[in-house]
């Protein structure tokens, strides 16, 4: 395999892989969470600036 054959494939996967976390957000945040990584601590901020958003829209939509 030469190597424009290579990174053809590895391209491949990676898509592939990528698509299937896309797919699934939920086993990303536990895929990141496994690493124990700073990616967790932003998932966690960014899920709880979403659920801050959600809130204010609803209180919004409500008065």
């Amino acid at each position: 395999m030469d190597g424009s054959l290579q990174i053809a494939a590895a391209k491949s996967s990676w898509v592939e892989a990528r698509r299937q976390r896309v797919a699934n957000p939920e086993g990303l945040r536990v895929e990141r969470a496994r690493k124990g990584s700073w990616l967790h601590h932003l998932d966690s901020l960014g899920n709880a600036a979403a659920d801050r958003a959600d809130d204010s829209r609803s209180l919004w939509r409500t008065t």
